[in-house]
């Protein structure tokens, strides 16, 4: 079973029917944690504004767009969220 953190949404591995229906997605993989947001704060178009500045990487053998860091260093800043701005913090303490 793909499973949420506390307060995300749980699903079985089967494909879901209406994906529509979630505002955001925490998954738990072998590759480790996943959160798909499909309408980020700081990118309104959603994929399409993030697609743009995306970089092109192999995943598990598959190509994948991944946002750059400094795109994702916009988005949290542009969410607000206690959590994403604590997450910024650590992130530029790390550096």
């Amino acid at each position: 079973m793909l499973t949420a953190d506390l307060g995300g949404t749980w699903f079985p591995r089967q494909p879901i029917a209406n994906w529509a229906q979630y505002d955001t997605l925490h998954l738990m993989t072998k590759f480790g944690p996943l959160d798909l947001v499909f309408a980020p704060d700081g990118a309104s178009r959603g994929y399409d504004d993030l697609a743009t500045a995306a970089d092109g990487r192999q995943v598990a053998g598959s190509e994948a767009l991944v946002i750059t860091v400094a795109t994702w260093e916009r988005l949290k800043d542009a969410s607000g969220r206690a959590k994403d701005l604590e997450h910024l913090d650590r992130f530029r303490e790390s550096r």
